[in-house]
């Protein structure tokens, strides 16, 4: 192989190796990417969550006739879990 080729074939290993380098990135930054999406997607459908949870809490407490229906253990339970997610 002289020098010409030697050249040559150094070269194309460097444009390989910088293609391969930024296909990873391409990949990491991608990932990151769909990783902070679903983050704020849980954080949003959480908050919705929370918001729905509130307005129920809200209209137990206004609607007095619910008084009984709220008494229950598990009512009891899921409304304090609930208060402490609102506060």
């Amino acid at each position: 192989m002289d020098v010409t080729e030697r050249k040559r074939a150094d070269e194309e290993r460097e444009r390989l190796r910088q293609a391969q380098a930024d296909l990873a990135h391409v990949s990491r930054v991608t990932t990151m990417g769909e990783l902070a999406a679903s983050r704020r997607l849980s954080r949003l459908l959480r908050a919705s969550q929370r918001n729905s949870v509130c307005a129920g809490l809200r209209a137990i407490n206004a609607d007095h006739s619910c008084a009984e229906a709220a008494s229950s253990p598990m009512v009891v339970t899921l409304l304090t879990c609930a208060r402490s997610a609102c506060a």
